[in-house]
């Protein structure tokens, strides 16, 4: 390394020696940066992570982390530890997410019906104002209770099962929809 610095000082005093400064520099800002690596946006992951440990509370963060990370091929482990270590910095936020996120699909589950108001992009809008997380919680568990509703984890994806309704599949497809306009960390 220390050989490639001053490689790097010779070549830099001789094109410096060549051209003056103000034009070096000139042309250094001229050029783009090159781009680093591309930023992981895991949130919507990491709300799923949120939604299966809303219904199995005895579950590690790094089992969810394994769930949620099941779709990518070949070796997983970098992004299972990416994933578990973003649930944790904000571990109350993505399980507040979780939570609203299945009190809203038990709520429609139970209604029997879909959001009727869409947006331009063709996507339900849900307007919900959060309240403190011990009424949340009780929510949660009353729609449970009511709708005898059971979450169960299989080799895919977790099975929300509804006795009355058959089954509700939680997918990747699925989740965001319902609350891509809902932030329950601003509430």
């Amino acid at each position: 390394m220390p050989d490639d610095a001053a490689e790097f000082d010779r070549a830099l005093q001789a094109l410096l020696d060549r051209y003056p400064k103000e034009r070096v520099l000139a042309a250094l800002q001229q050029r783009p940066l090159r781009p680093g690596p591309k930023r992981k946006d895991d949130t919507q992951i990491l709300i799923r992570m949120g939604r299966i440990m809303t219904w199995h509370r005895d579950l590690s963060e790094r089992a969810a982390a394994e769930i949620v990370t099941r779709h990518i091929p070949n070796d997983r482990r970098s992004v299972i530890d990416r994933i578990r270590k973003g649930f944790a910095k904000d571990r109350e936020y993505y399980l507040r997410a979780g939570k609203v996120n299945e009190i809203i699909s038990l709520t429609m589950a139970g209604k029997g019906g879909t959001p009727t108001a869409e947006n331009p992009d063709g996507e339900p809008l849900v307007t919900l104002v959060l309240p403190d997380d011990a009424t949340l919680e009780a929510m949660f568990q009353d729609l449970r209770s009511k709708l005898r509703a059971e979450c169960i984890l299989t080799d895919k994806d977790p099975i929300v099962l509804i006795p009355d309704l058959g089954k509700i599949e939680v997918n990747k497809s699925q989740l965001g929809r319902i609350l891509t306009r809902i932030n329950p960390k601003h509430s």
